[in-house]
């Protein structure tokens, strides 16, 4: 199956399935607050959560919301449906790339109001174990983290690392979000409290 007609059957789907699907909120507040302080923020969740919370975010995507998208193939369809969504794209991973990654978060972070989301467990895995490059790079630059977190009340799971999941019709849709992240630069710290969330 030809890239283009991927993008457009998944994005179609996506589209059609959120239609049917009713939305949830737990503690979304919490990011309002940060927000209106101007600050750059830095939303952390587990890669299998990845749909969810990109269909969520789809509304607030021209808020100067940032997204880290894998290099590897099969996560540029999904990058190419990100992209259609008004979500600006830093592209690498932390195999191939990282060091332009983290130069350009390092330039995001230093700006004001913006958004950044981070799959923590990066594009490949293994599932809900840390990477250190994004949080010891918000760390230093003393940004405002939020974990993050999505659930459906239905959902396929699909067979690969992450045990993506993704919202069947009609099901209930909740996105939660974690207090502000104190736990300083600590992987087994932060994955309890990614979660917790």
């Amino acid at each position: 199956m030809k890239k283009g007609f991927k993008i457009f059957f998944l994005k179609l789907f996506l589209n059609i399935i959120l239609k049917t699907c009713r939305w949830k909120t737990n503690n979304v507040d919490l990011l309002k607050h940060e927000m209106a302080s101007g600050q750059t923020i830095m939303l952390s969740c587990w890669h299998e959560n990845l749909v969810f919370l990109a269909c969520f975010f789809k509304s607030w995507s021209k808020k100067n919301f940032w997204v880290i998208s894998s290099t590897h193939r099969d996560s540029q369809v999904l990058a190419n449906i990100l992209k259609s969504w008004g979500y600006r794209l830093i592209k690498g991973s932390s195999t191939r790339g990282w060091l332009s990654v983290l130069k350009k978060l390092m330039k995001v972070f230093s700006g004001p109001n913006n958004l950044i989301a981070i799959t923590s467990d990066g594009p490949r895995g293994p599932a809900k174990k840390t990477k250190p490059g994004a949080l010891k790079a918000a760390i230093k630059k003393n940004i405002t983290i939020l974990g993050v977190a999505g659930k459906a009340s239905s959902y396929w799971t699909l067979n690969t690392w992450d045990q993506l999941k993704i919202p069947k019709p009609f099901s209930t849709i909740t996105i939660s979000f974690g207090e502000k992240y104190k736990g300083g630069f600590d992987l087994k710290t932060f994955n309890s409290y990614l979660n917790g969330v």
